[in-house]
């Protein structure tokens, strides 16, 4: 698994866990926790985890560790 490139794994309350234990098994990846409910988080317009996201998507940079979005009010 160390010849793949790091993966960046977002979830909700109820599948950051899974999607966790995924993209933590690929070296050097991250997560971003979104503290909400809620499925395809970039599309659903929340500029935090966009703006991880499309570093991640652009310069290949993965958030750092314990990345937390939070819902807006």
């Amino acid at each position: 698994m160390d010849q793949l490139p790091p993966f960046v794994g977002a979830g909700t309350w109820t599948d950051y866990g899974d999607t966790a234990d995924l993209a933590l098994r690929v070296p050097g990846s991250g997560t971003i926790r979104f503290e909400g409910h809620g499925h395809g988080l970039y599309h659903t317009g929340d500029p935090c985890t966009i703006a991880h996201a499309n570093r991640y998507y652009i310069d290949l940079r993965v958030p750092p560790k314990n990345t937390v979005c939070r819902a807006e009010s």
